[in-house]
């Protein structure tokens, strides 16, 4: 064999490996994607809370009540629910703007609301498992029956309102 053939030969076998490796559900493919690192939109502080577009939470808060802000509520692309809520217990109100993150059943504040009506960002938050209890104890609520139904996150700013204004998702476990 002459070696221009043997040349002309072996582009013509890296080609076709080549486009093999780029065909879809190539396994090598499949494996970039899945290593892929998880990236976190960054969020822009919503308007303060207007007190028409608060949806109270039903539940047995104690002396608490929690409201959610309809108007703030975001279905993000990075599968994070932000929105702000009210919070009153003993007469002091909190307003804090957060996310929850369905696929890691975690929650994150990005911002508390001050006094006179603006926000103050939050330095350093860190993305925190949910749990059910204590002060904080409402992300649990949001993330089973309202955000993250199944553990999986609803599709649009209007499905999670439309849960919360009904009082639970369709796809949520009762509660006991």
């Amino acid at each position: 064999m002459k070696p221009v053939y043997a040349l002309v030969i072996a582009a013509a076998v890296c080609l076709a490996m080549s486009a093999r490796a780029q065909q879809p559900g190539n396994i090598e493919d499949q494996r970039f994607d899945e290593e892929m690192p998880w990236l976190e939109v960054q969020a822009a502080l919503p308007d303060f809370p207007r007190e028409e577009d608060l949806i109270k939470l039903k539940g047995n808060f104690g002396p608490r009540e929690y409201w959610v802000d309809g108007n703030s509520l975001k279905v993000d692309p990075d599968g994070v629910v932000r929105f702000t809520m009210i919070i009153n217990a003993d007469d002091v109100k909190n307003t804090i703007y957060e996310g929850v993150r369905c696929e890691t059943k975690e929650h994150k504040v990005y911002s508390v609301g001050r006094n006179n009506g603006t926000w103050g960002r939050v330095q350093a938050s860190k993305w925190q498992r949910i749990s059910n209890r204590g002060f904080l104890g409402y992300h649990d609520m949001l993330y089973k029956d309202f955000f993250c139904p199944g553990n999986h996150i609803v599709a649009s700013k209007d499905e999670a309102l439309d849960a919360l204004k009904r009082g639970m998702h369709p796809r949520a476990e009762p509660r006991r």
